[in-house]
């Protein structure tokens, strides 16, 4: 084993050279070494005529390229990394000068936290505009000695409200044509994108108070629904002057006032059916067809811009002469391709918007599902969408509760639609739209109040207007909750939020107080508590037995009022305001008033049966309607300054000359101008007026159909904003001794007179029986439309003299209260006009 051992080790040397290298051995190694510098030398001289030959790129090339690699990450949606806040964190908005000063504590609140009614009172603490801590108000804390409590003695207290959906700040109150920014229309076309809501916002907006009184501290404003892409919309807190030195700054308003813009939420208002169809003269066709043309465009400049940053993300990698190989990019390449006008549907296409679509009808629900899937864009909810009850599918919808019926899109409306979309696992938002009295974002909370009279559920009625409002517009981590960590955005109600004429007593907006302190402190100590707490109960359907030939009917809670009497809506007369040919037509403003043959027109010969205002009438316990024909401008019957009457003052004139020359040209003893000059025929004026004492002392009654109205007009910037900012105008009236009746504007909202009633006899001081006058006995007593005249029944034996005489309504429930469904409607004959009209599965 060792001598093999010793083979593979020998221990003696290598053979070493005998004798020195040859001189030919070493001038070989010489020019070997010669060769290998030589070879070096000229690859630097290589190198240093490469770097020299290509051009370093110059500043502006490299924040060319420095700019473009910025904008190619890829695209998330921003809520997916949004997720409960921290205790701890601080509100963007707060600043130290105007933010909320001290601690402020809700004692002994009954909470809806934003996902429930909570089982016991609690405090909630809030401070520097977040909400710190909600515990049992048996529960002891340690506050900070400075600490301000509220005391609202088991009030509801909510998250503050959050509307999708407002055109405030762009349609301010009071408005003429010169402040109105909401469409973009119609010279830049109708695809607008690139257009700002913020550009159009007037921050000194009175619509910001009022709306912030009625408990809507968050807003969606967006563009208006002319377009098919309607522009880009932002989100604002309404809290007036918030700026750090008490100024009306548009950048102050936003609630994401203080993050990096980059870092910003992005909204995008889109249409589809009538609006941008009527605007441009397109049909539904070349609407498609123009929004597929413009997406297509923005797809082909989104592939540039991708291909340019694969390219240009290898360059980053770096690697030899990449300096010089950026100048080459820059010069061959050129910058990232851009297009202002594209940007926002590019950015669309990514999924950086969080997308909003005005839209009515099912079928185009479904068109421009598919338009938009074609190029992957994926919408958020369908506002509006008043037929999507017929179709639930699975995007958020963003609805109205009541108002419906002014345009053909609008008429398969339904009341129980809210609840048969939550019946089907449809997330439901209620919002305003806010662009009139019609729908007012103050009374938001009402609306909600509506969808559960007709079914839907109270978690889901008050979710529908703060957490899942506010998940809608992926900002739940911040608003529509009461939290810790979350806004402190916070509502205390005089009632249940849900009751008819709930008002707010305070309202905070980031910890601030918007209500007056004092008169809010007043009112807790003061207001008559709630005599309970739960929530109406949702209206009942038909419920009868027949037996032996005899119907019964059994009332958990029956109720007996005067039929009641809807005013100046369009019921019988025309079925779509928007659609003349849906009604008896309009002869126009050009005739001569003082004609009265060809002049006058009767409602009566014009009168057809069937409307969807009539069914909401039957619900709404309604018996009569007085309805005037339908008449396009002029003094008479429309806008007195009309073509036929420019001027107030001489559509005024025109009056007086058709009553004082009434007895010479119309001497008939039924002439209509003659019985009105003599006062035998109700004159009705329409008009806004201050004047509550003068019209008690001239005893000129009023029917009111603004009581909870808005200065939506420029006449009627004085109309009273009603509470809690002032008293109603209902209570002026009534207080000051003139006679009123009340009405409501729109043939939708008829079935919520009684409701209406009890509003305004909730801060007039007036009984059930004199609430129910003002939509009944009252017209009676004012248009003279003898109800009562019937002094013997069919046997002739006179009437007892305290008996009730004319149409009566049998309810179940309490329809002061939003609880009562009409059971039977009884004509003053006796004969029973109808019987239990809300029936399951009704389109109402």
């Amino acid at each position: 084993m060792s001598g093999k051992i010793e083979e593979l080790f020998d221990a003696s040397p290598p053979p070493y050279w005998s004798q020195p290298p040859t001189r030919r051995f070493l001038l070989r190694r010489r020019r070997g070494r010669l060769i290998t510098l030589a070879g070096l030398f000229a690859f630097v001289l290589f190198v240093s005529h490469y770097s020299n030959a290509i051009q370093k790129p110059s500043l502006n090339q490299s924040e060319q390229f420095a700019e473009g690699p910025s904008k190619c990450s890829v695209s998330n949606l921003k809520s997916s990394s949004r997720k409960s806040p921290f205790p701890n964190r601080s509100n963007p908005r707060w600043n130290s000068k105007s933010g909320q000063k001290h601690a402020i504590v809700l004692h002994n609140a009954t909470l809806f936290d934003g996902e429930k009614v909570l089982a016991a009172a609690v405090d909630v603490v809030f401070e520097q505009g977040v909400i710190k801590l909600v515990y049992d108000t048996r529960t002891a804390a340690s506050l900070p000695s400075d600490t301000v409590v509220y005391d609202v003695k088991g009030r509801f207290v909510t998250p503050g409200l959050v509307d999708i959906h407002s055109h405030h700040l762009e349609i301010p109150f009071s408005p003429v044509s010169a402040i109105v920014d909401v469409n973009e229309k119609p010279g830049l076309g109708p695809i607008t994108p690139f257009v700002r809501a913020i550009d159009g916002f007037k921050p000194y907006d009175p619509a910001i108070q009022i709306i912030a009184s009625g408990g809507v501290t968050s807003s969606l404003n967006l563009p208006g629904s002319g377009n098919i892409i309607g522009g880009q919309g932002y989100l604002v807190k309404n809290l007036s002057l918030s700026d750090e030195h008490g100024e009306p700054v548009v950048e102050e308003l936003l609630l994401e006032h203080g993050i990096s813009e980059k870092s910003r939420q992005r909204y995008l208002k889109m249409a589809c059916g009538e609006n941008p169809n009527h605007l441009y003269g397109h049909t539904r066709l070349g609407n498609a067809w123009l929004l597929r043309q413009h997406l297509e465009k923005a797809q082909k400049l989104k592939s540039k811009q991708e291909a340019w940053c694969h390219n240009a993300q290898k360059l980053q990698s770096g690697g030899l002469f990449k300096e010089s190989r950026v100048s080459r990019f820059v010069d061959e390449v050129g910058e990232r391709p851009e297009d202002l006008e594209l940007e926002a549907t590019v950015a669309l296409s990514k999924g950086e918007f969080n997308v909003k679509i005005h839209c009515y009808e099912p079928e185009d629900f479904e068109r421009m599902l598919d338009v938009l899937h074609e190029f992957g864009v994926h919408p958020q909810a369908f506002h509006h969408a008043l037929e999507a009850w017929q179709i639930p599918g699975n995007v958020t919808i963003a609805t109205f509760a009541e108002n419906a019926l002014f345009k053909h899109e609008a008429y398969g409306a339904n009341l129980r639609g809210p609840k048969i979309l939550d019946d089907h696992g449809i997330c439901v938002v209620l919002k305003s739209d806010h662009t009139g009295e019609s729908n007012h974002a103050k009374y938001l909370m009402y609306q909600a109040a509506v969808s559960h009279s007709f079914g839907l559920s109270e978690n889901k009625a008050l979710q529908s207007v703060t957490s899942v409002a506010a998940e809608s517009i992926y900002q739940g981590h911040r608003i529509g909750f009461v939290r810790p960590g979350y806004d402190a955005d916070l509502v205390v109600w005089d009632s249940h939020p849900l009751s008819v004429g709930a008002t707010t007593i305070q309202v905070f907006v980031d910890g601030r107080e918007v209500l007056d302190i004092n008169d809010s402190l007043q009112r807790l100590e003061t207001q008559a508590l709630p005599t309970k707490n739960a929530a109406p109960e949702a209206r009942p359907c038909s419920s009868a037995l027949q037996h032996d030939g005899i119907v019964e009917i059994e009332l958990a809670n029956g109720y007996v009022t005067p039929g009641l009497i809807a005013f100046g809506n369009n019921i019988g007369i025309l079925d779509i305001s928007s659609e003349p040919a849906t009604g008896d037509g309009s002869p126009g403003s050009k005739v001569n008033a003082l004609d009265a043959q060809k002049h006058l027109h009767f409602a009566k010969y014009g009168v057809h049966f069937g409307g969807r205002g009539f069914g909401r009438a039957r619900i709404g316990g309604v018996t009569r309607a007085v309805t005037a024909p339908v008449f396009v401008g002029g003094v008479l019957q429309g806008e007195a300054k009309g073509d036929d009457t420019p001027t107030v003052s001489s559509g005024v004139e025109r009056l007086r000359q058709v009553l004082l020359d009434s007895h010479e040209r119309d001497l008939s003893p039924d002439g209509v101008y003659l019985r009105a000059s003599k006062g035998f025929l109700p004159v009705i004026v329409s008009t806004v007026n201050e004047v509550a004492k003068e019209l008690s002392e001239a005893q000129i009654p009023v029917i009111l159909t603004g009581n909870r109205g808005a200065p939506d007009k420029w006449e009627k910037k004085a109309s009273l904003a009603g509470p809690p900012l002032s008293p109603s105008p209902a209570q002026v009236l009534i207080d000051a001794g003139v006679l009123v009746a009340l009405a409501v504007r729109g043939d939708s909202k008829v079935h919520g007179l009684a409701q209406e009633a009890q509003w305004a006899a909730k801060f007039a001081g007036l009984t059930d029986k004199e609430a129910i006058k003002l939509v009944s006995s009252n017209f009676d007593e004012i248009l003279g439309l003898n109800s009562n005249l019937q002094v013997s029944d069919k046997s002739g034996d006179a009437i007892a003299e305290n008996a009730f005489l004319g149409d009566f309504v049998v309810w179940d429930g309490n329809p002061l209260k939003g609880e009562g469904s009409v059971v039977l409607a009884v004509q003053s004959d006796g004969k029973i006009g109808d019987c239990w009209p809300d029936v399951e599965g009704a389109v109402l």
